[in-house]
């Protein structure tokens, strides 16, 4: 069941499934590609490459138009990423303010430059309309929030603005894979993909 948990994870996060390659067209880890292409490197004397998990690359940012929704109907989590002390509890009370559904804010577990706005998929409306409170925020689709949406202060957080009204057409900067961890997927995974020449 694990198995099929982390398949669906990696298609619900656009991560890539074996097979297919990485955005940047670098084979996966853990797939025969990219362990074959470990083997056949030439040996160097300069340093070790990190793993790709390790320090993941910026995702691609597009910018994508979707509708504002009631704050009333939007569920909140503040976290703070930035080391300044009572930052999130702050963020989170001038949210309430505007009427969203706060939860207890709390501490992420790393600094982020950029203040961001996590979703799941099915609940954009509910993430563009806590974008709104925030000055260039980027929003990240992931999976297991539900119906809360989660908004990492960082570095760049000025102050929380009035959210646009109700049913407003607005642009937000979707931002793919740049502060989620990739899939853990199995390694007994076999998969037939259409991006394969075997499928024509």
């Amino acid at each position: 069941m694990d198995d099929v948990r982390a398949l669906f994870d990696a298609i619900i996060n656009d991560d890539p499934l074996p097979g297919e390659k990485n955005p940047d067209n670098t084979p996966v880890p853990g797939t025969p590609e990219s362990t074959t292409n470990t083997a056949q490197a030439p040996q160097s004397t300069s340093p070790a490459p990190q793993p790709a998990h390790a320090a993941p690359a910026p995702g691609s940012a597009e910018m994508v138009d979707t509708v504002t929704t009631e704050p009333q109907q939007v569920t909140v989590k503040v976290s703070n990423s930035t080391g300044q002390s009572g930052l999130a509890a702050t963020a989170a009370g001038e949210l309430e303010q505007h009427g969203f559904n706060v939860t207890t804010p709390d501490d992420y577990p790393g600094p982020l430059d950029a203040t961001t706005v996590f979703f799941s998929p099915g609940n954009e409306e509910a993430a563009a309309t806590v974008a709104s409170s925030f000055s260039n925020a980027a929003i990240e689709r992931v999976a297991g929030l539900g119906d809360v949406v989660q908004v990492v202060l960082g570095t760049d957080f000025m102050a929380v603005n009035p959210p646009s009204p109700s049913g407003s057409a607005i642009q937000v900067k979707l931002v793919r894979g740049t502060s989620s961890t990739p899939t853990q997927l199995p390694e007994d995974l076999s998969v037939t993909n259409a991006a394969d020449a075997t499928c024509e």
